[in-house]
């Protein structure tokens, strides 16, 4: 059998599909490594995106290589034999199948060791993406064989492909109402909101079942042989999706089925002191982070009520169920935010510092309009770089008018003797974390009531 499945595979279009794929795949992922190369979590959903146009192909390609037997008259050359259909067809889907599913496992191995060195957080939910992108490939190009079976026929594969393109973009439209199943027939997946996201064990499972029930009833109208069988060919696409309905998680409120991991935003801190913290996710980045850390702490040892560890930042804020039940850290504790570059190290680290210690006033209050949040974010980046001891960065501004503000704050802090300085930063970080008083810019400038 393995001497069969060997000159199978070199007979057919596998080895040219497995090539195709694979160079299509690395051309998606390294035209945008800055999409992935953050973490393993990103690499996972980076890979399954570009099935929107990896998935269409492969029904293409399994419809060419039934069009190349119909030309060849393979069916009419082993009609005269004994053996079943069933029998003759199912070497050359597993070929298939294989090469695709290899394609798929390179393109991630590939990309998995670009990363390895940087990225120390697996997430369990990494290793089921792959596996299931894998699947609906193998999936793909069985339906392509089904149908090129019974329309071997020259527009056969480019109309699957356009098919199979507009249904993945059309699946969010037709269930508009049902967020949640068009998130579950679909085999691409879109990008979490960061990497502190994870996917149920029950949303992998619900996946594969209905992949599995695909990539089933494309083999059986492979392997039919008549009318009747032909008919039955949809019995396992109709069976897998009705159980991974009733087994997959029912998220409709944000259009995905992300759920909270809160494994990754386990702490990871310096055994010395002061003490600094990342989360699992960049527990790599602690040697980067720690120095430049420790001397935004230093700036601010003269503050009343001054922080004396920090600590990394993830819980952001959407006002949902999406944040995550965790409390906020007390005022002995300077929080900051981990970005990384595209080479998965810590992304502008001359302007950690600055920006670290703009969240002592970084206030995120609900009842803020959005022109008291943006002066108030004002006060927090002139609060900060004046701590840090540099002028203020017009990179880091948008508009001539904010920077003109932000300016205005700085020049205030800056004409202050330092001690008075350091109690209005005092002020204003106390009505910042409280969300109490007006704005915080009359605070800074003294204009309080």
């Amino acid at each position: 059998m393995t001497r069969v499945f060997r000159t199978q595979v070199l007979r057919s279009s596998a080895l040219f599909s497995l090539i195709l794929l694979l160079v299509l795949g690395l051309v998606c992922m390294f035209a945008a490594p800055g999409s992935w190369i953050e973490g393993w979590l990103f690499l996972g959903t980076g890979q399954r995106t570009y099935l929107v146009f990896l998935w269409p192909l492969a029904l293409a390609l399994g419809a060419w290589q039934m069009r190349q037997e119909h030309r060849a008259r393979v069916d009419e050359l082993f009609a005269g034999t004994a053996r079943p259909r069933w029998q003759r067809v199912t070497v050359t889907a597993a070929a298939l199948a294989f090469a695709v599913a290899v394609a798929y496992g390179l393109v991630f191995a590939v990309a998995a060791g670009w990363i390895a060195g940087t990225a120390t957080y697996l997430p369990g939910a990494v290793p089921a993406m792959a596996a299931v992108g894998a699947l609906s490939l193998v999936a793909a190009v069985w339906v392509g064989m089904g149908v090129g079976s019974l329309l071997p026929h020259l527009v056969t594969a480019p109309a699957l492909a356009t098919t199979g393109f507009a249904l993945q973009l059309s699946l969010p439209v037709i269930f508009r109402d049902s967020d949640w199943l068009a998130n579950l027939l679909s085999p691409f997946l879109t990008r979490p909101w960061d990497a502190y996201f994870t996917l149920p064990a029950r949303f992998h499972a619900g996946q594969a079942i209905w992949l599995t029930g695909l990539a089933g009833t494309g083999l059986l109208l492979l392997a039919a042989a008549t009318r009747l069988s032909r008919s039955a060919a949809v019995l396992p696409v109709v069976l897998g999706l009705g159980v991974a309905v009733a087994l997959a998680p029912r998220v409709d409120d944000h259009s995905t089925p992300w759920v909270r991991d809160l494994a990754a935003a386990e702490l990871v801190c310096t055994d010395d002191a002061p003490r600094v913290c990342v989360t699992r996710v960049h527990t790599e980045l602690l040697s980067d982070v720690a120095p430049v850390a420790r001397e935004a702490l230093s700036k601010v040892k003269e503050l009343p009520g001054a922080p004396t560890s920090a600590v990394e930042d993830w819980t952001l804020t959407y006002g949902d169920d999406r944040d995550a039940p965790v409390g906020a850290p007390g005022p002995d504790t300077l929080e900051f935010i981990v970005d990384v570059d595209g080479r998965g190290r810590l992304s502008r680290p001359e302007s950690f510092v600055a920006l670290t210690l703009e969240q002592l006033a970084f206030r995120d209050c609900r009842e803020a309009s959005a022109e008291q949040f943006a002066e108030d974010a004002a006060v927090a980046e002139a609060i900060g770089f004046w701590l840090a001891g540099r002028p203020l960065d017009p990179g880091e501004s948008f508009g001539g008018e904010e920077l003109h503000r932000k300016r205005r704050l700085w020049d205030v802090l800056q004409a202050l003797p330092r001690e008075q300085a350091l109690q209005r930063i005092a002020e204003v970080r106390t009505a910042a974390r409280d969300c109490s008083g007006g704005g915080l810019a009359a605070i800074l400038e003294g204009n309080a009531r």
